[in-house]
């Protein structure tokens, strides 16, 4: 990921800060990978959100893109995809595959992931 130093202001000194040199654009798989978003956007205040709707077909397994809404400058975006849930990297393979088709050239994933270890 592209980023440029810039001065900020803390409360105990001037410093540089790395900050992305594109537009940041979100893309939550429909609907888990909305319960992420507000978190990240609470950091990355002003990157834009599209989404993917996405199913797991009954009879071959393989996920299936429903709904895509994106903006018309994708290419010239960093481009997260937003999931919290990897398991055997379907979906995730089938939603960057889904981006790059619709120009996406900056492409990286925002996952989470625990066992019952972390959870308790």
């Amino acid at each position: 990921m592209e980023t440029t130093a810039r001065q900020i202001n803390t409360p105990l000194e001037t410093t540089d800060a790395a900050y992305v040199k594109k537009e940041i654009l979100l893309v939550p798989i429909l609907r888990a990978g909305l319960g992420m978003v507000n978190g990240i956007v609470k950091i990355w205040k002003k990157s834009r959100v599209g989404v993917l709707g996405m199913y797991r077909d009954d009879h071959t397994l393989q996920p299936v893109d429903y709904y895509l809404h994106l903006p018309d400058n994708i290419a010239e975006m960093t481009v997260f995809l937003v999931d919290p849930m990897l398991a055997t990297g379907g979906s995730a393979v089938s939603g960057i595959d889904t981006l790059k088709e619709h120009g996406a050239k900056q492409l990286s994933m925002i996952i989470l992931s625990g066992g019952i270890i972390i959870i308790d």
